[in-house]
């Protein structure tokens, strides 16, 4: 039912349509979709484990849109997209925390997945939709721009070293190391690092920059951030050996901490860095 629902809603955002908006039609398609799902992954093992990953991939991505849809309302939306992101997580864990499943699951499939897919699905909507100033064809026709190229090959760089990074602990510096033991001697159930830094500052940042008129062509990067926060929300699910009430604590403690960390941000850009960029440009004109 995740799955299909988040599909959906994602095809009704994509061809602009109103995605609460269901009718009778909808209900049975959505109906039948679910059931067929639910069939396929009960009868074929390998098909339990790309309905987990695909899930997840979709989910991600309801959930980030959602968190930046109302920029005017954008704790209300931001709550909204976290909701959104834990139901379709509980679904998930509820799936395979079922013996039928769990017996046949070596491993889950779908982290690196859900870090991969929700980007591509995003920039395909952003483009579709005219919230980033160009579509696909026109952005391949006219000659590239550096800043947009350099930020490409920062963006395409991060989201490789995100991957990279992705279940390979030993990689992570020492820095970052010492925050996060800080933050576990702290909160007991840390936040997860992309959450708090990346992810809820971005939904932040984006709102400030739309309704403030801020770089048009460059809020994909904080959209991608906060596509990347709610991946490592939905992926807490995916972790079957960490108790579930542990992952709601960790999740309640991203969420405030992250929150926080996005409203100092948006205040150091308001009152400190655009003031001081507007001095340095009136200096230099």
């Amino acid at each position: 039912m995740a799955f299909v629902l988040s599909l959906a809603r994602y095809v009704k955002r994509v061809n602009g349509r109103d995605k609460d908006n269901i009718n009778m039609a909808d209900a049975a398609l959505f109906a039948l979709g679910a059931c067929a799902v639910a069939l396929g992954a009960w009868k074929i093992p390998a098909a339990a484990r790309l309905l987990g990953a695909f899930s997840a991939a979709f989910v991600v991505t309801e959930a980030s849109l959602t968190a930046m849809d109302d920029v005017k309302n954008r704790a209300l939306a931001l709550l909204e997209g976290v909701l959104f992101a834990l139901a379709g997580g509980l679904a998930i864990a509820a799936l395979f925390s079922e013996p039928i499943y769990m017996f046949r699951l070596m491993s889950f499939s779908g982290v690196k997945l859900t870090l991969m897919l929700p980007p591509l699905l995003v920039i395909l909507h952003d483009m579709r939709r005219r919230i980033h100033p160009e579509s696909l064809s026109e952005l391949l026709s006219r000659p590239p721009i550096w800043g947009e190229l350099i930020l490409g090959l920062a963006l395409f760089s991060f989201l490789g070293l995100v991957l990279f990074r992705s279940g390979n602990v030993q990689f992570i510096p020492g820095l970052e190391a010492k925050v996060r033991n800080a933050l576990e001697q702290l909160l007991i159930a840390r936040p997860r690092t992309r959450e708090v830094f990346i992810g809820y500052p971005s939904v932040l940042l984006y709102a400030f920059a739309v309704n403030n008129g801020l770089w048009p062509r460059y809020r994909e990067l904080l959209r991608i951030g906060a596509v990347l926060g709610f991946a490592s929300v939905v992926n807490s699910f995916c972790h079957y050996h960490t108790p579930l009430m542990f992952i709601l604590l960790r999740e309640f403690n991203g969420l405030w901490t992250g929150t926080a960390l996005g409203f100092l941000a948006v205040g150091a850009l308001k009152y400190a860095a655009l003031p001081l960029w507007g001095k340095i440009k009136f200096i230099t004109e």
